[in-house]
């Protein structure tokens, strides 16, 4: 989430509440202002760089990237927002655009532009149903319920956890090789912050792989104190690992259908994006 304000106007450092990015970057006090600490190059030193300024660089990036993969200039865009944007943060992001030499052609809601794209994917024909998406992502989660009337997407309502999200799934998978690294060789990986690196990583392709197969393997040559370490996992051992984070994802959901005044029955159809 962006932490800016808008109309060109920036946030004030004592106006956001920090505690939920200690899954991710950390804003600090510039001047008053919301900033982050940014190494630009390898071997230089860090600089302190407002978010304004990030999210145009980020932008114009994308831009860019778009503009070689098309073959010609990309001046337009449509953006996804999260559910709790405030007006002031969209204007702030359209401001950022600008100076990215990008318009914002229409700025739309996550959760609609999900609900588009899997029936674009699926190649459904619009009809009238409940809708409810999960979005799951790296260190938060969203869930929204929404209704689709003839043709048209109405967020009836929304819920977000600061404190859900992929991390804790690979955080799961970490516990257990590292356990399991313990009994082979009497140390801790998670003691070293370049081993932590390393095994969470891999526990990333792990989960991905768990995904669409029913066991994956680990192998990490040189994890810690040169140890090597080879292992694997079945998804049914996962998902007894990872019960506690899953029931969270249920509860969010649900909590969510309540929130829309709706029975979990009500709902004719669950999108989880990029998950399966």
């Amino acid at each position: 989430m962006l932490l800016i304000g808008g109309g060109g106007k920036k946030t004030r450092y004592s106006e956001i509440d920090p505690t939920n990015s200690h899954n991710s970057a950390h804003p600090i006090d510039v001047d008053g202002m919301v900033s982050f600490s940014v190494v630009e190059k390898s071997g230089q030193k860090a600089t302190n760089l407002s978010i304004s300024e990030i999210t145009s660089r980020h932008l114009r990036r994308l831009r860019q990237s778009a503009s070689d993969f098309l073959g010609k200039p990309v001046t337009g865009a449509v953006v996804t927002v999260p559910t709790d944007f405030t007006e002031a943060q969209r204007e702030a992001l359209v401001a950022a655009a600008k100076d990215a030499e990008l318009q914002v052609l229409q700025v739309v809601h996550e959760p609609i532009a999900e609900a588009l794209a899997y029936a674009a994917k699926e190649n459904l024909q619009p009809k009238d149903k409940i809708l409810l998406v999960a979005d799951i992502g790296g260190t938060r989660s969203d869930a929204s319920v929404i209704a689709v009337r003839g043709g048209m997407y109405t967020i009836l309502a929304t819920a977000h956890d600061y404190e859900l999200g992929g991390v804790h799934l690979d955080q799961v998978l970490a516990d257990h090789f590292a356990k399991e690294f313990i009994k082979r060789h009497k140390s801790d990986p998670r003691e070293n912050s370049r081993a932590l690196a390393k095994l969470k990583l891999e526990c990333e392709g792990v989960k991905r792989t768990l995904s669409i197969a029913t066991t994956a393997s680990i192998a990490i040559d040189s994890l810690h104190e040169g140890f090597d370490f080879h292992s694997n996992v079945n998804r049914t051992r996962y998902e007894l690992l990872a019960r506690k984070v899953f029931d969270q994802i249920v509860k969010l959901a649900e909590q969510v259908v309540e929130k829309a005044e709706l029975d979990v029955l009500d709902v004719d159809e669950v999108s989880v994006p990029a998950s399966r």
